[in-house]
């Protein structure tokens, strides 16, 4: 049965996502790839891969240039051993990670971060690889030097590996040491403040207590983090947008005063709808009369929409605690 964290933890995926129209300005214009789902479908680049279905295959490559990867010579491999499932021989899996790793500075950053996201659901749980998945995501988190986007994709396939080593009730006696291991990764992401990556750790945490697979932490210390993450003026907006949406599934009240403060702050419409949630879900009477004196907001803007939503949740629940 989903619970109501689930569909917290739900919610503060989806509006992180549609965060990113509003902070398009923050991030210079850059839009952020959401790893994760299906493996992406590239359209063929200008001139490339005309005659893929008569000309003769090419042998694998023991390293992949960058014409490899400005044409689609590179998602024409993932295909060819998608079939082979968890037995990618180890030269193949090397040439892989190596795209992982190098800059490709020649390769548009939108595009090396769609062939980055294939290969990371090509490798997936692969027998062949140098080292076990957990730690080659690991690496790829703990490498100061690796793009953001990249490091926050690393996050976003532990948690999923996590989740498929977890699926019994009780883990594995083998299982537990990798299990605690990406836990780890995972607690200490979430100082990445600066960077999107904070708030994709502490859903992927939040995600993990739910489901009651949280080891050796308290639920108090993830919500003391999440509550650190909003209150630094200092932390990335996606980030913050997380921890606020966190707090409130949590029912961190102590979120509230920088909840009304950032209700009233014109930077950023996306969490400033946010906080106006959030104050509709942990708020009370205060938190009404606040939210009521926001008389400037437009009639039909999405502010508006937060706000009327926020304050007939807080006039039902303050009316049903009078019954």
């Amino acid at each position: 049965m989903r619970t109501k964290t689930t569909i917290c933890i739900t919610l503060a995926t989806v509006l992180a996502g549609c965060a990113l129209w509003a902070l398009r300005s923050v991030h210079h214009g850059k839009q952020r790839i959401v790893a994760l789902g299906e493996p992406a479908k590239l359209k063929p680049a200008v001139g490339a891969g005309r005659n893929h279905g008569t000309a003769a295959r090419a042998p694998s490559p023991a390293r992949f240039s960058t014409e490899d990867l400005r044409t689609d010579r590179v998602f024409e491999e993932i295909e060819r051993l998608r079939v082979l499932g968890d037995s990618i021989p180890a030269a193949q899996c090397q040439a892989f990670l190596d795209v992982l790793k190098n800059p490709y500075p020649e390769i548009a950053a939108p595009r090396l971060a769609w062939i980055r996201n294939d290969i990371l659901h090509l490798l997936r749980g692969q027998s062949n690889l140098p080292k076990p998945w957990d730690q080659v995501l690991a690496d790829l988190f703990y490498d100061a030097g690796s793009p953001g986007v990249l490091r926050d994709y690393a996050l976003q396939h532990l948690f999923r590996w996590y989740d498929e080593l977890s699926v019994e009730a009780v883990p594995s006696t083998t299982n537990m040491p990798t299990l605690h291991r990406i836990e780890q990764v995972f607690w200490q992401a979430t100082k990445a403040v600066d960077s999107e990556i904070a708030g994709t750790a502490l859903l992927g945490l939040a995600a993990l207590q739910e489901a009651g697979k949280m080891s050796n932490h308290e639920p108090s210390e993830l919500q003391a983090v999440a509550l650190n993450v909003l209150e630094s003026s200092e932390a990335n907006p996606l980030s913050r947008l997380t921890a606020l949406q966190v707090c409130s599934c949590l029912r961190v009240t102590n979120a509230l005063p920088v909840a009304a403060e950032l209700a009233r702050d014109p930077g950023q419409l996306a969490l400033r709808c946010s906080a106006i949630a959030a104050m509709g879900e942990l708020g009370g009477a205060q938190e009404l009369a606040g939210l009521s004196a926001m008389t400037e907001v437009p009639g039909s803007s999405p502010l508006a929409i937060a706000l009327t939503n926020a304050i007939r949740r807080l006039n039902a629940r303050i009316n049903s605690s009078h019954l």
